[in-house]
């Protein structure tokens, strides 16, 4: 499920029963462990992030502003792959 609300800073949410996977807006995103909020991990710094993080399995998908698209493990953050796409499309 995913619920995203524009405020001050983007903030966008994907949630499993494991944990929730945050996009904030900034530089990274960001995974908090479903059962108590505590930070399960911070995505490297991977650009401008402003998308709903996708999750599919085990792998959390980002998109970040300079048109570069991310796969993540979704346990642990690390960069899977990632792809250039145009930016701005």
């Amino acid at each position: 499920m995913s619920l995203c609300q524009a405020v001050s800073v983007l903030a966008c949410l994907q949630y499993t029963e494991r944990a929730f996977y945050l996009s904030t807006g900034a530089a990274n995103d960001v995974a908090l462990r479903a059962g108590d909020g505590s930070l399960l991990w911070q995505s490297p710094n991977i650009g401008q992030v402003f998308d709903t993080p996708i999750v599919v399995g085990n792998q959390v998908y980002a998109s970040a502003i300079n048109g570069i698209v991310y796969a993540l493990q979704a346990a642990t953050g690390s960069v899977l792959w990632y792809y250039q796409t145009v930016p701005g499309t």
